[in-house]
């Protein structure tokens, strides 16, 4: 428990000078498709970190990595980008955990707590849904809906959810 509490205080003042780089541009030019590179630099920076994160531990992983899981790893939360999802409501979900399986999935409330359980929640259908009408591999779409379902659908949502936990 104390080491999730510190990783949460370094994940808060990581997320006050969050940076993108230049070799990392070109990581996600190499990855993904216009399509997916729109919806990737649509998200907040620190959601981009956060996946970038993620794609960069599958990708110096020895697990099987393919495309597909690095896709996923870097537009896995698509979905959180629907109303801004600030610092301050990221934190609140943490400091005030609840049953959020209770909160509606629309509409998209503007009550700070609300809304911020609601996309804590809800983001992987919200951004399955986006990836729909952004004509996403249907693979890929599964993959964005599925990535928190315990247990693991499939082989690549195992390895992505390894590397998200990391992260």
């Amino acid at each position: 428990m104390k080491t999730k509490f510190f990783d949460r205080v370094k994940r808060f003042f990581r997320a006050l000078n969050v940076q993108i780089t230049e070799e990392e541009k070109l990581f996600i030019e190499k990855y993904l498709e216009e399509k997916h590179k729109k919806v990737f630099y649509s998200m907040s920076l620190i959601d981009q970190r956060h996946c970038l994160d993620v794609a960069n531990t599958v990708y110096q992983s020895e697990n099987q990595t393919n495309e597909i899981i690095l896709k996923l790893a870097l537009l896995h939360d698509i979905g959180k980008q629907l109303k801004p999802f600030s610092l301050l409501e990221r934190t609140a979900v943490v400091l005030f955990p609840r049953e959020i399986k209770k909160v509606p999935f629309e509409p998209l409330k503007d009550n700070i707590l609300i809304k911020a359980w609601q996309l804590k929640y809800w983001h992987p259908e919200y951004g399955a849904r986006i990836a729909e009408e952004e004509n996403f591999e249907p693979f890929l779409v599964e993959l964005i809906r599925y990535h928190h379902h315990l247990p693991p659908r499939n082989k690549e949502i195992e390895i992505f959810q390894w590397a998200d936990n990391l992260n």
